[in-house]
């Protein structure tokens, strides 16, 4: 096995790594919170022809928050590792429950956790966020580029932060389950 490989399976093993990537991106989402706030004036402006087009942090924003969620659920798979996926990774591969490719549904269904049915629109936000719309200005396929699409609301953080909030508190996380709460 190169060194790379064994790298990647050390580093992919441990899950204080995923857990301090989540926390990274979480810490990010904080401090994109008051710009897409403050957007928020400014998009009226613009929908009402008096300000130019102002930038959309919420496709950032929902972009970070699935890769947090990304993060949040593989701590819980490693910790929670069967011997055949060990072994895979010991070869220098990532199971599949580590390489989704940011289906947060199969994450989801991976850790046990059930989004609650006022959940879907904001995942399927984070969810084209996650593909595309946090990074480039248009998908790669039609499956990518819904008809209709909200692009964000007002409540964003407040629904983002407590879709996070409930995971984390599902997977054993109640102190950053707080935190999330507390902003």
């Amino acid at each position: 096995m190169t060194d790379e490989r064994r790298h990647l399976a050390k580093t992919a093993e441990n899950p204080q790594n995923w857990l301090e990537s989540a926390l990274r991106l979480c810490a990010a989402m904080f401090e994109l919170e008051p710009a897409m706030r403050s957007s928020m004036v400014q998009w009226t402006q613009w929908f009402e022809g008096k300000a130019p087009k102002p930038l959309d942090y919420h496709a950032v924003y929902h972009m970070l928050a699935g890769l947090a969620i990304e993060n949040l659920c593989k701590d819980h798979i490693v910790q929670h590792l069967p011997q055949d996926e060990k072994n895979k990774l010991e070869r220098g591969s990532l199971p599949a429950r580590l390489d989704r490719k940011h289906n947060l549904q199969k994450l989801f269904d991976d850790v046990g956790f059930k989004p609650s049915a006022q959940d879907q629109e904001i995942i399927d936000r984070i969810q084209l966020a996650l593909y595309w719309r946090g990074r480039y200005p248009v998908g790669k396929d039609d499956l990518a580029m819904p008809r209709s699409y909200s692009p964000f609301s007002g409540a964003d953080d407040l629904l983002t932060r407590n879709l996070i909030r409930r995971l984390a508190k599902h997977v054993g996380f109640t102190w950053l389950a707080n935190k999330m709460a507390d902003r």
